[in-house]
């Protein structure tokens, strides 16, 4: 388990006013299945990736998304190098934009100025899906969006995207425990 998260996102995309816009997901948008979305990015440091946090607002009821954390490989998400993961319960999202938090299962270290993927795996629902929050200033220098209908494809496509997807990531912390007074460790 990883303590002591820095207090300051290492690797950050948002975006003000004019700016924003939509980006849906988890259903099928002008005859395209838009449901896998993807945002890479590249720290700052070599450190522990303890978690994430999107920029997302959700339309009726979708389920819980599965959050991954996938190396590149030659400019697009490498299914085969899935690094960590986690779920997002889809009840800490609204019908609003916010950032929700997203914890992973393990705390993998990842290498300074390298490219990694931050992937949203959903299935479609025409009721039920997501909107993650889009800079057209393209502001953020460090990644680029794409989208594919199947990640898991035996050769996924993925779609370019113009617009930067809104995320935090937060790197860094130490191995901790607790000391009991009798001397055992937890």
């Amino acid at each position: 388990m990883a303590g002591g998260t820095q207090p300051l996102a290492d690797q950050q995309s948002d975006c003000t006013g004019v700016n924003c816009s939509d980006f849906i997901f988890g259903k099928t948008v002008n005859g395209n299945d838009q449901l896998d979305v993807a945002q890479s990015f590249k720290p700052s440091t070599t450190a522990v990736i303890n978690k994430i946090s999107l920029k997302l607002k959700k339309f009726g009821s979708p389920s819980n998304l599965k959050v991954r954390i996938l190396a590149d490989s030659g400019g697009n998400p490498d299914k085969n190098n899935v690094l960590t993961s986690g779920t997002l319960a889809a009840n800490l999202v609204t019908s609003s934009y916010g950032f929700a938090d997203v914890t992973f299962t393990s705390s993998p270290i990842l290498n300074a100025n390298t490219s990694y993927w931050i992937l949203l795996d959903t299935s479609a629902d025409s009721s039920n899906y997501w909107a993650w929050s889009e800079d057209l200033a393209t502001g953020y220098n460090g990644g680029s969006p794409k989208w594919s209908a199947d990640w898991q494809a035996k050769s996924p496509v993925w779609n370019n995207n113009s617009a930067d997807l809104g995320f935090k990531t937060w790197m860094g912390g130490l191995a901790t425990s607790i000391s009991m007074s009798n001397g055992s460790v937890v």
